[in-house]
């Protein structure tokens, strides 16, 4: 079945899942009569993809989901989702990855984010996401052509080592709630390590 056609606002808990680790196709659209179980309405699949995640992850849960750049910065529907997103769920970390990752399928510039969802339901007025923590991936290690050759330079290794304490460096920093919120929820912020040439 077509997952979204067959998403429910209303999973079980037991029916959840406690890791959802996902690359939902993206680009797509869906018309909006079929979409009566979704909270947030829009045309593009990936904010509806973020929106089935965050339903089905159970208490204590962690996601990854890969998206396109888009949703982290668009308003409409994909700021309302992201919203929600920093309201009820821990957005731990977003990783940038460069352009042309996914070569030979698509060019398409994409980010990975990471989400928990709290043991306990946050209160109408609180926020659960306090900050976030960014990385600047622009070398995973292959060429960004089509070939994807192996390369010097992978920063990777560097990634998952500052991930787990959210260490700043050249390539990652921390973003308070306070700032995102200021600029729409906007996630997709620039490196301020980078001098702009």
């Amino acid at each position: 079945a077509n997952t979204l056609e067959v998403h429910s606002s209303n999973v079980n808990e037991k029916d959840k899942y406690s890791v959802i680790f996902s690359n939902p196709p993206y680009g797509g659209k869906m018309a909006q009569a079929l979409q009566n179980n979704f909270r947030v309405k829009s045309s593009a699949t990936e904010c509806l993809f973020v929106q089935h995640i965050m339903t089905n992850l159970a208490k204590g849960g962690r996601a990854a989901v890969v998206v396109p750049e888009g949703v982290l910065f668009r308003g409409g529907p994909d700021q309302k989702v992201r919203q929600e997103l920093l309201q009820r769920f821990n957005v731990r970390t977003i990783l940038s990855l460069p352009a042309g990752c996914f070569l030979p399928y698509t060019a398409v510039k994409t980010n990975v984010i990471f989400f928990d969802r709290p043991k306990m339901e946050p209160k109408s007025d609180e926020w659960v996401t306090s900050s976030v923590w960014f990385y600047e991936l622009t070398n995973d290690g292959f060429e960004l052509k089509s070939t994807r050759k192996p390369m010097d330079g992978n920063q990777l290794p560097d990634f998952l080592e500052k991930q787990p304490k959210t260490e700043d460096g050249d390539n990652s920093w921390s973003v308070s709630l306070e700032e995102l919120a200021e600029h729409g929820y906007d996630l997709s912020v620039k490196n301020p390590n980078r001098l702009e040439a």
